[in-house]
């Protein structure tokens, strides 16, 4: 019988954590009395029990997240320079045909929000000024209820260098904000959508990546309206979820040009981020897709381990303030052979900006993988089991060849809250002309190896 081989073993990296959130930022209807605004300013996105419990059964990852934690490092950041005025004078009516969008801004004087929230809000009223919706008319409403904080949002759009703020009256300030400000200054606002603008992200935004050699590919998690877990998408095509389970339908047309055939087969998701601590992982995922096909004349069972993340709590190395490992689980392929170890660490030095990935398998080798300024080096040691046999690796530069017979590559991302991130991925990648031919002869076995965890 005919048995067609729909893959080749891949490996991924990205990253992201607990199965729920879905909502966005927003604005309370406004008061009975318009000149006491009060309400919620920014509140953490979230979905429905029901919602949440259904995705807990693909992944941990929360089903939706803001940016405010760098949002707040922003705002506070640029409002270190920022004088506070001495006399403050009462909030006035909110007497304006736009009052709404700004109900949520409760007075700077007597009001009872903590440092972060205070930044948010400033935040918002940034956002609020760029408007194309918003009027001269509209800031000078917003000046005269409340000019310490609008000269604070001022501030943090212009970091500092604003000149509408400098001795004008409520109808300068807002005619040099919108008709020259705002025209001269493109670049500190895209500073401010980039750093200081208050978003929402759902699963949705997430792109899991699978690398082999240098070639890569994505998919995406597909969520409703309601932030429920409908799909996945891979290659061009949305794959529908089966009922609340991590299994997805799976057809192709596959075999020879002259004559396909329509193959049903199931995709799963196997998220191993589940497995992270007692919790799992919240801002990042990895694990394997799992592909089965009992058709006449295409069976196969396949794997690609994968790992993604939110991109919003993505940590850059160079931002980390200290050396942190990260304990938990390897997952992945060497040929034919599944790997597995629930005890794998990777380890972040801040002094030497080396990068650390051990694992030991039962059945194959335990393995070491370092990389730092100089390339990629890989270790193992120990006896191959199960699985093929390697000899010992001679390069160590990432993505580079020698002769053709070795491909190394090794992938990391790091996520949370702060310069301290709570959570890491890894993706490993390596391929070896066991019989050393090259070129068509080659006989290649190739590595691709997963890693999430928390940090100790």
């Amino acid at each position: 019988m005919q048995k067609f081989m729909l893959l080749t073993s891949i490996l991924v990296l990205s990253a992201c954590g607990g199965g729920s959130g879905g909502s966005s930022a927003n604005s309370t209807t406004p008061p009975t009395n318009p000149e006491i605004p009060t309400g919620t300013i920014w509140q953490e996105p979230t979905v429905s029990e029901d919602v949440a419990n259904s995705n807990k059964q693909i992944t941990s990852m929360r089903s939706a997240i803001s940016n405010s934690t760098k949002v707040v490092a922003y705002v506070e950041e640029q409002l270190e320079s920022f004088i506070e005025t001495a006399s403050v004078s009462q909030p006035t009516s909110l007497n304006t045909t736009n009052r709404a969008a700004f109900t949520w801004m409760a007075p700077s004087t007597g009001n009872n929000l903590s440092k972060d929230e205070q930044a948010l809000e400033i935040s918002k009223l940034s956002e609020w000024l760029l408007l194309d919706t918003t009027t001269e008319e509209d800031i000078v409403a917003v000046f005269n209820h409340d000019k310490q904080k609008l000269h604070k949002a001022m501030h943090v759009l212009s970091k500092g260098n604003n000149p509408c703020f400098i001795g004008g009256s409520a109808t300068e300030t807002a005619a040099c904000f919108k008709n020259t400000w705002v025209q001269n200054n493109s670049s500190a606002i895209e500073e401010f959508e980039s750093n200081g603008k208050l978003e929402t992200f759902n699963l949705n935004d997430i792109d899991f990546k699978m690398i082999e050699g240098n070639k890569t590919e994505t998919f995406e998690i597909v969520v409703n309206e309601n932030g429920k877990i409908t799909g996945l998408h891979f290659r061009d095509k949305n794959r529908e979820r089966i009922g609340d389970s991590n299994d997805f339908d799976f057809v192709e047309m596959l075999g020879p040009d002259d004559a396909k055939v329509e193959v049903q087969a199931k995709l799963s998701y196997e998220s191993h981020g589940k497995n992270i601590g007692t919790s799992g992982l919240k801002y990042a995922d990895f694990g394997l897709l799992r592909f089965n096909s009992e058709q006449p004349g295409f069976e196969f069972e396949e794997i690609m381990p994968y790992a993604g993340g939110y991109e919003a709590k993505r940590i850059d190395k160079s931002d980390i303030e200290n050396t942190v490992t990260f304990n938990g689980h390897a997952i992945g392929q060497a040929g034919n052979t599944e790997l597995a170890d629930d005890s794998a660490t990777l380890v972040f030095d801040k002094a030497s900006g080396d990068e650390t990935f051990s694992a030991s398998f039962d059945n194959w080798y335990d393995i070491n993988v370092v990389k730092n300024d100089t390339g990629i080096i890989f270790t193992f040691t120990g006896d191959a089991k199960d699985g093929p046999t390697l000899s010992t690796p001679t390069i160590s530069t990432p993505g580079g060849t020698n002769g053709d017979i070795e491909i190394i590559g090794f992938e990391t991302a790091y996520y949370g809250d702060s310069k301290s991130p709570s959570e890491a991925t890894a993706l490993f990648n390596y391929s070896q002309d066991v019989n050393g031919l090259g070129g068509e002869n080659a006989d290649y076995t190739h590595v691709n190896i997963s890693f999430g965890g928390k940090a100790e």
